[in-house]
């Protein structure tokens, strides 16, 4: 199997931004575009990213917005969904 390296292009602590509205598990919760978020687990195919502010209905999955590779809800990628704004402070 070839892997996808899309999701190499984010790493754990990046804070990124989303770049349109992202509907998961429809119609359980929406995050508006501009929303911002921490990435939390980035694995070749798999990406986590807990949404800073709290998202009504996000609260079973922790507030994050997942992609899995193959994922039917984000079949596009990450990357078009994602730009990197920063990374988070180490303590």
């Amino acid at each position: 199997m070839t892997r996808d390296i899309r999701y190499h292009a984010f790493k754990v602590g990046d804070i990124v931004q989303l770049t349109q509205e992202a509907e998961r598990f429809s119609p359980d919760f929406f995050v508006s575009e501009g929303a911002t978020g921490t990435v939390v687990e980035a694995e070749w195919d798999y990406l986590s990213v807990r949404i800073h502010t709290p998202v009504p209905g996000a609260e079973e999955w922790d507030n994050c917005l997942v992609w899995t590779f193959g994922d039917v809800y984000f079949k596009d990628g990450p990357e078009n969904y994602l730009v990197k704004i920063g990374k988070e402070k180490e303590a």
